[in-house]
C-alpha cells in the first residue's frame, strides 16, 4: 500500500517537471539560433508611403524573420522572391532593421533601394555564404561593423562605390574561404583608414581593383596577405592618391600573371618595397607604375632586388 502511494505521487510530479521544462525552454533558455547575432541595419526613407525590398539573391537559402522597426508584423521570409521581403513604411523617417535566422546572401549590385540603407550595425550571424556586391553602389552608407563570415566565398565589390562609407570595420571577418576580393574596398571616397591585419587571405586567387580609388587613405597595411594563390592584381592599389608608404616585400607574387596599372595614379607615394617580388609569370605589365610618385620631389624610391636592377622599367634602390 505505501508503495502504490509512493508510485501514485511520482506519477503526480511527472507532469509538473515537464511543465517547468517547457517554461524554462520559453522563458529562460535560449536556442543555439536566438544566440546568434542578428543583421542589424538602419535605413531612412524619403516620403510617406515608401517602400524598401531587402536585395535578396535567387538561388540562397532564406528562413529569416524581419522586424522593420515601425511596430509592424513581424515578417517570416523563406525565400528570395517573398512578398514579404518588400515593406511599406507609412511615414517618412529612419528605422531600425533587425533580421534574425538564415540569410544567405544579400546582393545590391548597385540597384534596388540601395540609396535608403545608412548604416550596418552588425552584419550578424545568419549564415552568409556569399556577399558579391553586397553593399555596392550603396552611396549613403556611412559606417559598417561585425559579421560572422566564416562560410562566405565571395567578396568581390563588396563595398564598391559606397562612397559616403567612412567607418568600416571589418575586424570580426573571417575571410580564411574567400578566394575573390576583387574590387572588394574600390571607389571608396570618404574612407580615411581600414584595418585588415586580421584578413587570411590563403584561398583568395583575385586582388584585382581590391584598393583601387580611394583617395584619402594615406597608411595601408597588408603585410599579413598570403597572396601564394593569387593570379591577378591589376590596379590593386590604383589611384590612391594620399598613400605614402607601402611595403609589400611579404607579398608571394609566383603566381600572378596581371600587374597592368597595379600602382598607376599613386601619385603621393614617397616609399615601395617590393623586395623578393618574383615576376617570372607575369604577362600582363602595362603601366603598372604610371604616374606613380609624380607629386613627389625625386619621385617614389623603389625598393627591389631584381637582378637587373629595375622592375618594369623602374630602377631599384
Amino acid at each position: 500500500m505505501v508503495m502504490c502511494k509512493q508510485k501514485r505521487k511520482f506519477l503526480y510530479f511527472i507532469p509538473f517537471l515537464v511543465l517547468q521544462t517547457l517554461l524554462l525552454v520559453s522563458c529562460g533558455g535560449k536556442s543555439k539560433s536566438s544566440n546568434k547575432d542578428p543583421f542589424v541595419s538602419v535605413w531612412k526613407t524619403d516620403a510617406d508611403n515608401q517602400s524598401i525590398t531587402l536585395p535578396l539573391r535567387s538561388g540562397y537559402n532564406y528562413d529569416f524573420t524581419v522586424d522593420w522597426g515601425d511596430e509592424s508584423v513581424i515578417d517570416h521570409i523563406t525565400s528570395s522572391s517573398d512578398p514579404l521581403a518588400t515593406h511599406t513604411y507609412e511615414k517618412e523617417g529612419t528605422y531600425e532593421v533587425t533580421i534574425k535566422g538564415l540569410l544567405e546572401s544579400w546582393y545590391f549590385n548597385n540597384t534596388g533601394d540601395k540609396d535608403y540603407i545608412i548604416e550596418v550595425k552588425n552584419l550578424g550571424d545568419v549564415g552568409w555564404v556569399n556577399l558579391e556586391q553586397a553593399f555596392n553602389g550603396c552611396e549613403q552608407l556611412t559606417s559598417f561593423a561585425g559579421g560572422n563570415t566564416s562560410e562566405v566565398t565571395n567578396m568581390k565589390g563588396m563595398f564598391g562605390a559606397a562612397i559616403s562609407l567612412s567607418s568600416l570595420d571589418v575586424s570580426s571577418f573571417d575571410t580564411s574561404k574567400v578566394t575573390d576580393m576583387s574590387g572588394m574596398f574600390s571607389f571608396l571616397w570618404g574612407l580615411s583608414a581600414v584595418d585588415v591585419t586580421n584578413f587570411d587571405t590563403s584561398m583568395v586567387t583575385d586582388m584585382a581593383y581590391m584598393f583601387y580609388s580611394i583617395p584619402s587613405l594615406s597608411s595601408l597595411n597588408v603585410s599579413n596577405f598570403d597572396t601564394s594563390k593569387v593570379t591577378n592584381m591589376s590596379n590593386m592599389f590604383s589611384s590612391m592618391f594620399s598613400l605614402l608608404m607601402l611595403n609589400l616585400s611579404n607579398f608571394d607574387t609566383s603566381m600572378v600573371t596581371d600587374m597592368t596599372g597595379m600602382f598607376s595614379q599613386d601619385t603621393g607615394l614617397v616609399s615601395l618595397n617590393l623586395n623578393g617580388w618574383d615576376v617570372t609569370n607575369v604577362t600582363q605589365n602595362n603601366n603598372v607604375f604610371s604616374s606613380i610618385g609624380s607629386s613627389v620631389m625625386g619621385g617614389t624610391t623603389l625598393y627591389c632586388d631584381q637582378s637587373g636592377g629595375s622592375l618594369f622599367g623602374l630602377s631599384c634602390n
